[in-house]
């Protein structure tokens, strides 16, 4: 599937972002710059520092979500075991929460679900510009910036898990190919 208009953009600065490396602290404000002069802005809600410069992002897993939906509330803690068994394979997930009350709610969350991804605060703009349009809400996005799966609604670990799989081999095939052309 090919992303337009400002899904795109926000897409590609997201992949940038990660790609490019990027460190900011608990509340600070992030601006995802992007293409025709359109910006997306995101709280960093994460407790600590995020270091992306050493992630090498194959496959991005960008999940909106929030911790008064009950589906979100099983979700996110198996996104979080993806994250732990895949990282170093080339994943990234990024959790966005679109809780109204923000940090006040979203770091209890976080502690009491064990959640080390990189956890976003989102808004109004976010939720427009990726067209959000029920919650949980996912898009699994390959090394290149494009989107290749769109999930509304909830899923269970193992069909984002065969998904991301299937992406990092084709990622580690197109890699293999590069390399016997020198």
């Amino acid at each position: 599937m090919i992303a337009k208009g400002g899904r795109y953009v926000a897409l590609l600065c997201l992949a940038w972002w990660v790609l490019a490396g990027f460190s900011a602290s608990e509340g600070s404000t992030v601006v995802l710059k992007g293409l025709q002069g359109k910006e997306v802005s995101v709280e960093l809600a994460k407790n600590g520092t995020v270091e992306f410069s050493s992630i090498n992002a194959q496959v991005i897993l960008v999940n909106f979500w929030a911790t008064w939906c009950t589906y979100c509330k099983k979700e996110v803690p198996e996104l979080a075991e993806l994250y732990r068994e895949y990282k170093d394979r080339g994943l990234t997930v990024i959790g966005i929460s679109l809780d109204p009350r923000g940090a006040k709610v979203v770091k209890p969350f976080i502690k009491k679900y064990q959640v080390d991804y990189p956890i976003l605060l989102g808004n109004k703009k976010i939720v427009r510009e990726w067209k959000i349009r029920g919650l949980p809400m996912s898009f699994l996005i390959d090394g290149k910036g494009k989107i290749r799966q769109v999930y509304i609604g909830p899923r269970n670990k193992s069909i984002f898990e065969q998904d991301i799989l299937a992406l990092l081999k084709s990622r580690t095939l197109e890699q293999k190919k590069d390399n016997e052309g020198f």
